[in-house]
């Protein structure tokens, strides 16, 4: 593929949290979970997924008794000798989650509305040796609603796996790296909603940050695009979200690509690291009546980060960014010496509002909601 131009691409995005703001922790116990948590919207009913164990399990809100609820999914058939589910879900918005083994297969859960049921596939690996990593994956249902599924192979290229119209199946697609490198060790992340365009950004080899755009047809024509990176600084790990796309930096600062341009906000007070995978997607808050000063296209992130005092000690933090370029930064806790949080926030919107799940290395998830 050809490097093309960079389009102008506008990015509405939202931030984070005041002193006003009431913020309230929850503990939603231990079902175990290892790996971080991916949200579903179904119906009314909130959905997150995680990986433990090798099994798949959901926490979902249940409208009938008005409650969190786990529920375990198990593990697929087909599987391996001393293979298993390992990797952190990605959801697809239609009722499909997708789990990458250590062995570098493709599973998916899916809800199956002849069979009025939860099922398992097994998508496999894209092509002959090649095997998937399983720090995560992407999926979207955007671009002309084709489902698509993408992973990064241990060979440090972009695969993407997508239900072909004329095939009437699934098929691989090898969509190679970005030109002059390879993808670098972070994790992927692509727009996930049915309103974003295909575009999946990846951070390659060189710590610059690039964009896989796929026009809406099916299968779709893919160009990669540079990004660039910020003044100063180089790019370690990115975070896609509907309020746009937020990135942290070899210098433990986040920076945000906005309209073919950078913004840098800084670390919070007292964070030594912002590793690759501990930045949620950005969301839009202006609409949510409980966190207050949001102005039109207020975004919202939330950081993982770990304290200088201790070892593997983590500091969650919320980043506020309104039409200004200077984010507000607010402090929301740690453990304490019992354990970490492992991996990324998973923020979403419920409502009009944010919520944001935590995972802990000891297994139990924990919630983060304003009101």
């Amino acid at each position: 593929m050809l490097l093309k131009a960079v389009p102008i691409l506008v990015l509405f995005l939202c931030g984070a949290c005041l002193a006003l703001d009431t913020w309230s922790w929850a503990n939603h116990g231990k079902p175990p979970v290892y790996t971080e948590m991916a949200y579903m919207k179904s119906g009314w009913s909130d959905k997150v997924f995680g990986v433990g164990n090798g099994k798949l399990q959901e926490r979902y809100w249940s409208t009938s008794s008005w409650s969190w609820i786990w529920a375990n999914h198990g593990a697929p058939w087909g599987l391996l000798s001393n293979e298993y589910l390992a990797g952190p879900p990605c959801v697809m918005k239609d009722g499909r989650v997708y789990i990458i083994s250590n062995k570098g297969r493709l599973f998916e859960r899916y809800w199956s509305t002849g069979s009025n049921t939860w099922l398992w596939a097994i998508h496999g690996k894209p092509f002959g040796w090649v095997t998937l990593r399983y720090s995560g994956c992407a999926c979207t249902s955007g671009g002309g609603g084709v489902a698509r599924v993408f992973a990064v192979g241990t060979n440090s290229r972009l695969y993407e796996h997508y239900w072909s119209w004329s095939s009437n199946a699934w098929v691989w697609r090898d969509h190679g790296t970005p030109p002059g490198t390879s993808i670098g060790p972070a994790a992927i992340a692509t727009c996930n909603l049915a309103t974003c365009s295909t575009q999946v950004f990846v951070v390659g080899a060189n710590r610059y940050l690039y964009s896989l755009y796929i026009t809406s047809a099916n299968p779709g024509v893919a160009t990669w695009y540079y990004r660039g990176k910020p003044t100063g600084e180089y790019v370690h790990g990115v975070s896609v979200g509907p309020a746009g796309v937020f990135v942290t930096t070899y210098d433990n600062d986040i920076c945000e690509y906005r309209s073919s341009n950078w913004y840098c906000h800084g670390k919070p007070s007292g964070s030594l690291s912002t590793p690759s995978t501990t930045i949620s997607g950005a969301f839009p808050v202006d609409q949510c009546a409980q966190i207050s000063d949001t102005p039109s296209s207020t975004r919202m992130i939330f950081i993982n980060s770990w304290d200088p005092g201790y070892i593997k000690r983590s500091r969650i933090y919320s980043l506020k960014v309104k039409n200004t370029n200077n984010g507000q930064w607010r402090y929301h806790g740690t453990i304490g010496s019992c354990c970490y949080y492992v991996g990324a926030p998973e923020l979403f919107l419920s409502g009009t509002c944010p919520k944001a799940f935590f995972t802990q290395s000891n297994g139990y998830v924990r919630e983060l909601w304003v009101h």
